[in-house]
């Protein structure tokens, strides 16, 4: 059994890097650190992660980048249309063997980067405000009251999550 440090060696020396650009628009910079190959005997996977289950997962074409160089690719997939409250998303992008070598059987992961999707799923609250006062009356979720008349309240942004008072 392989030593836990194993695995973050092989992160550290992996053969690519994945830089996240632009994340709503699913852009991502694929970079090449080898010296004097390219990245055509690998094949790439991505998935799209809800806490860690597979919502989505598809391939993703790397052919054409040179020792050294860098190219921004846009992952081909849709954000998911309904989201669960508190969930985290990710999109994982995975570096695959194409065929066999003589170090390793095809498929062997040769390198892996998670990147966090700039998801927010609102939160309503049922909230009953008196205006003029500027105080809050009531506030419930799910049928479960969180505020009493009266009482101090501080509504945070915690955890990525979007507060819509109605």
């Amino acid at each position: 059994v392989p030593h836990p440090v194993m695995n973050e060696c092989k992160y550290l020396f992996q053969p690519v890097t994945v830089t996240p650009l632009k994340m709503r628009q699913s852009l991502v910079r694929i970079e090449n650190r080898r010296y004097f190959s390219s990245l055509d005997d690998l094949k790439c996977f991505w998935q799209v992660r809800e806490n860690g289950k597979i919502l989505l997962e598809g391939g993703l074409k790397i052919k054409g980048i040179g020792p050294g160089e860098t190219t921004d690719i846009s992952v081909p997939f849709k954000y998911p249309s309904e989201m669960s409250p508190g969930a985290s998303y990710h999109l994982d992008l995975v570096f695959r063997t194409a065929e066999k070598t003589s170090w390793c059987p095809a498929g062997y992961e040769v390198a892996r980067e998670q990147l966090e999707l700039p998801l927010v799923c609102p939160i309503t609250f049922d909230t009953v405000a008196t205006e003029i006062e500027g105080s809050v009356d009531t506030s419930a979720y799910h049928n479960a009251q969180y505020v009493q008349k009266n009482e101090a309240v501080s509504f945070v942004m915690a955890l990525g999550l979007e507060l819509e008072l109605d």
